[in-house]
């Protein structure tokens, strides 16, 4: 038994030492925290500085508060600038194939037009020398038939 009563004789002064020191450390933080006042000095001034150190204090954290806020908004934008580039790029892209794929088309109907048109010049120049041959040969067979026929007259004078 005796040497349950050490251990616990052991545990209870370390943990008594623990407080003590701990309670020491709470008396050098709160005493460093606080600043002799003197007769003297003047209150006024004291209460300035520390306004003015709070102040500076909050100024830089507010400083700090709109950098970070700063940051994230520039990188927010910076994602949907490439967002809506990929969409603008994208609806680019289409529209520019839409007007390719229209003028192209537009160019095929033209070539066609101007195919017809020119088959039917042709035709009709085609046309129209064949009829001038055609003419050509009536006139031929005309005047052929025209020196037939004279001479059938004249044969049919002497034949009388």
């Amino acid at each position: 038994m005796g040497n349950r009563k050490e251990t616990y004789r052991r545990r209870r002064c370390y943990n008594l030492k623990k407080i003590i020191i701990v309670f020491l450390l709470c008396m050098l933080i709160a005493a460093g925290s606080f600043y002799p006042v003197f007769a003297d000095e003047d209150i006024g001034g004291m209460v300035t500085d520390w306004l003015q150190q709070k102040t500076d204090d909050a100024i830089q954290k507010v400083d700090e508060a709109i950098l970070e806020e700063e940051k994230e908004q520039t990188e927010r934008l910076r994602k949907a600038l490439r967002v809506k580039k990929q969409e603008a790029e994208q609806e680019l892209n289409h529209t520019a194939d839409q007007e390719i794929t229209a003028r192209t088309e537009e160019l095929e109907r033209y070539a066609d037009e101007l195919i017809k048109s020119l088959n039917r010049k042709q035709t009709e120049k085609d046309q129209a020398a064949i009829k001038k041959e055609f003419e050509a040969i009536v006139k031929e067979a005309k005047g052929k038939m025209e020196d037939v026929s004279v001479l059938h007259d004249e044969h049919e004078e002497f034949g009388k």
